[in-house]
């Protein structure tokens, strides 16, 4: 039998007097409005009751008819092991209490009920229900998003509704990529956490979530409303936009937001249709918001067009190193004023790359392996398009313009500093430009003068550096992962470690493990 039926949660009082039981009853509606109040007149009934209606707080006697309150406990602790125990007892049962206590009971209340008492109980098991119930609700919204399984301990979830925005801070970066980009991101999510810019923004509603969004390192903003309360999502995700920017100045927020609001068993299509709209539509170093319904923008070919390529095979056979720098200048200023999306950019500079590899035949395949992860971790972290085409083009250059021009005296004696160096420090990220900054030499003269003296430049000694500990890992090491072992040498993404250990040894990581594995048997 039951109570009232207003409150989050259920409590079931089981008491054979019916006077105690309404004394008890009005005690709880005094002391909080936050339960539905369940009776039951004896341990027997009170399980069915348990059965049915799933409390998640039990109020039990210890004297009563069928079965006693210590029976109960017992039971219940062994079936329902989440629900609350508190045992009422007198003075002459405190052994009984103490019995319950082991059985399972959480706490006990003395009779005559204390109302304070009561309401200090109750204080304490609410915020241990909310907390249990937030959980279990973000872990249902989670699953619900992320993998599209409808978990069901929260049943009553998939009678609500849901508004979902996807935000990206900084440009797309694989999250895979580095452990590195995944810091520098978590640094950049961090500053919004710490603030109130989305609790603020949000008003009334009580039930929101920010959820890791893979693999580009965003997050989805999931808020359960009423549709009667709807907000208009543009308006939300303006303000929102706003608010996150003040936090992370100077880099970019674009956001995407669902043009309609989500069923439970739908957020997983809702979020997967996102994050296609958001590599379709972010452009780097622009903020932006967008609808998951906006119309899809036509794009030319992601290969440099032939006149073009054309050009810039004549600058570097011509060794014309300015009209190659303003013919690049030219192509990322029109990508700039197009606003073209960054996995177009990807595309373009990775043809790039090619381009120029065809032609600097000094230049390993590895190093230009080497070459692409670099530049693309320029384009993941940097705040705006200027300083990602200014890094982007210092690489191309350093890659297309190597000649044999004068060596000054002492490029023997830098030589050997610039190789102690890369021995003492090849695990740390390094590239062509903190080398030259190391030893304030323009990055092409000493890329030149170590080729001279070492047969190599500068990268391929750096790769073959980590290769060799690679190699030596694989060997002396066999309970480590290649991915911990890529980590270990300098190369935290796994596909460009496979790629570059193929490239410099022959052999794909498993079969060199495996050889390795025969030969010490």
């Amino acid at each position: 039998m039951r109570a009232n039926t207003k409150g989050s949660y259920r409590i079931l009082i089981a008491e054979d007097e019916p006077l105690i039981m309404r004394n008890i009853a009005t005690k709880i509606e005094n002391a909080t409005d936050k339960f539905e109040i369940l009776y039951a007149e004896n341990g027997k009934e009170a399980l069915d009751v348990i059965e049915a209606l799933q409390p998640q707080v039990l109020f039990t006697d210890i004297q009563m008819p069928q079965m006693n309150g210590i029976e109960l406990i017992e039971q219940v602790s062994s079936k329902y092991p989440r629900i609350q125990i508190v045992v009422i007892s007198g003075h002459d049962e405190f052994d009984y209490a103490q019995q319950a206590l082991r059985y399972g009971a959480r706490d006990f209340l003395l009779k005559p009920l204390d109302a304070d008492d009561i309401k200090k109980t109750l204080s304490r098991i609410c915020a241990q229900l909310d907390q249990e119930k937030a959980y279990s609700e973000k872990e249902q919204v989670q699953s619900a998003l992320q993998t599209g399984e409808i978990l069901p301990q929260h049943a009553a979830l998939q009678d609500s509704v849901f508004q979902l925005f996807l935000i990206q801070i900084g440009h797309l970066a694989n999250a895979s990529y580095s452990s590195g980009l995944a810091g520098f991101f978590d640094h950049l999510w961090m500053k919004v956490n710490r603030s109130n810019a989305i609790p603020t923004l949000l008003g009334d509603a009580e039930d929101w979530w920010l959820l890791d969004q893979l693999p580009f390192h965003g997050k989805y903003l999931v808020i359960k409303t009423e549709e009667a309360f709807m907000q208009q999502p543009l308006v939300c995700a303006d303000a929102l936009q706003a608010a996150v920017r003040e936090q992370v100045e100077p880099y970019p927020v674009t956001i995407v937001h669902a043009a309609e609001p989500a069923k439970l068993e739908k957020l997983w299509s809702t979020s997967q249709g996102l994050r296609v709209a958001m590599e379709r539509g972010l452009a780097p170093g622009r903020s932006a918001i967008f609808s998951n319904t906006g119309k899809v923008r036509d794009l030319p070919s992601a290969w440099i067009e032939p006149n073009t390529q054309h050009k810039l095979v004549s600058f570097i056979q011509g060794n014309k190193r300015v009209n190659f720098n303003k013919e690049l200048r030219s192509l990322f200023e029109h990508w700039t004023v197009e606003a073209y999306p960054q996995k177009w950019i990807e595309k373009k500079l990775q043809h790039l790359i090619q381009i120029v590899h065809q032609q600097a035949i000094h230049f390993s395949h590895e190093e230009i392996f080497h070459l692409e992860y670099d530049m693309l971790n320029t384009l993941y972290t940097a705040a705006d398009f200027p300083s990602i085409s200014e890094r982007i083009l210092t690489l191309l250059e350093n890659t297309a313009f190597l000649n044999e021009e004068h060596v000054s005296e002492g490029a023997e004696e830098l030589t050997y500093s610039i190789e102690s160096y890369l021995k003492t420090n090849f695990a740390h990220p390094i590239t062509l430009e903190d080398i030259a900054a190391k030893f304030n030499f323009d990055s092409s003269y000493l890329t030149k003068i170590f080729k001279k003296y070492k047969h190599m430049t500068p990268i391929k000694y750096l790769i073959s550096l980590r290769m060799d500990e690679a190699k030596r890992l694989i060997q002396q090491h066999p309970e480590l992962s290649f991915k911990e072992i890529g980590a270990i040498v300098g190369y935290p993404d796994s596909h460009y470690f496979s790629r570059i250990f193929k490239n410099m040894t022959g052999q794909n990581l498993s079969d060199y493990s495996e050889g390795m594995k025969l030969q010490g048997e």
